[in-house]
């Protein structure tokens, strides 16, 4: 029980840093200068680092969604029976 209860902890852990970080990256990507390539630079780093990594983030935030869903799908199914009422 304690070992699914450590998963679970580390799973919304890495969901909020991953999403966090992500969402973070799009604000960056959206106010960063128009052009492409090595001409905007944000922060340090070329937009298309900026762009890199934001797919990256997303891609490893959507990954851990789905482990989480998995893990906590018995208590999903049951939120939403007792939302219907069935």
């Amino acid at each position: 029980m304690k070992a699914i209860l450590a998963i679970r902890i580390i799973v919304v852990i890495l969901l909020l840093i991953l999403g966090t970080l992500s969402a973070l990256t799009g604000v960056i990507l959206y106010t960063a200068p128009r052009g492409s390539g090595e001409s905007a630079i944000a922060f340090g780093l070329p937009k298309r680092n900026w762009s890199t990594l934001h797919t990256y983030l997303s891609f490893g935030a959507t990954g851990v969604a789905v482990v989480h869903l998995y893990i906590n799908w018995r208590a999903l199914i049951y939120y939403i029976k007792k939302i219907v009422g069935k």
